[in-house]
């Protein structure tokens, strides 16, 4: 709640998804660096080219009672894979050229059990989202088959 009123104060406004609309994604920063979780909602925004910020960013801009930069405040990667700038990459990527999203053109088909992370169907529409074709066909086991060099 006092994060919505401080959101709210700065005239900002705060959603529970991420849409094309949303230009912010507060998050917290793991063990005081600049990675946060690998969410659902954080790969969202990196499709969007949304700025994701830790909370700090709110915090601050409360206490100088205005929006303040984001860069300083910009979340640098995520507890899977590090620090990589890719929230910022993806930004100014999205931002500079407007391309078609990233997986404009790819097929994807996903094989196996998912059973920890990000569920199958939410990651089914990431790659929605992201531009993907699904490809929802069942392969027969016998077509899978790998040969050793």
């Amino acid at each position: 709640l006092e994060f919505k009123k401080t959101v709210k104060g700065l005239g900002g406004t705060t959603t529970a998804k991420i849409g094309e609309n949303v230009t912010h994604l507060v998050t917290r920063r793991t063990n005081n660096s600049f990675k946060a979780p690998r969410t659902f909602k954080y790969l969202e925004a990196i499709l969007h080219g949304a700025w994701i910020v830790s909370y700090e960013w709110i915090e601050e801009s409360s206490r100088a009672g205005k929006w303040l930069h984001e860069a300083e405040y910009e979340i640098q990667g995520d507890t899977s894979v590090g620090i990589s700038d890719g929230p910022s990459r993806a930004r100014t990527s999205i931002k500079e050229t407007e391309e078609d999203p990233i997986f404009t053109g790819l097929s994807f088909g996903l094989l196996g059990k998912f059973s920890k992370g990000i569920a199958r169907n939410d990651l089914i529409n990431l790659l929605k989202k992201g531009g993907a074709t699904y490809v929802c066909r069942s392969l027969p086991s016998t077509s899978l088959s790998f040969k050793g060099r």
